[in-house]
């Protein structure tokens, strides 16, 4: 899926942006690190957990064993607290700007691209 896509899901989802961040992949798309990505993994805080587990199905019976809610093939969801939100956040920018300083190094000073013959 591409960065259009993961931002239609998102929207189409209907959840307060400041109650969940992007995780894996997906994250990696929306920053433009990544052109694709398989699916969306998200983290929510409790209080949207209690908000949207009828709505989006979120049962017991659909934990994975990393404590994910498997609700289809294009999205994943995990409930923590909102207080580890802005460290989780901080981490994840910090390893993505990482992540795009070596991208943009990779492709365009150490190691040129290399045509294909």
């Amino acid at each position: 899926m591409n960065r259009q896509e993961i931002i239609r899901q998102l929207r189409d989802l209907k959840l307060p942006k400041n109650e969940y961040y992007v995780l894996s992949g997906a994250s990696l798309v929306l920053r433009g690190i990544r052109e694709i990505c398989s699916d969306i993994d998200l983290c929510i805080s409790e209080e949207l957990f209690s908000d949207v587990k009828d709505r989006l199905k979120m049962t017991p019976d659909k934990l994975n064993s990393c404590n994910f809610y498997h609700l289809s093939d294009a999205l994943e969801i995990v409930v923590d607290k909102k207080d580890y939100f802005i460290t989780w956040k901080m981490v994840m920018n910090l390893i993505l700007k990482i992540l795009k300083r070596f991208w943009l190094l990779r492709n365009h000073v150490i190691f040129p691209r290399i045509s294909r013959t």
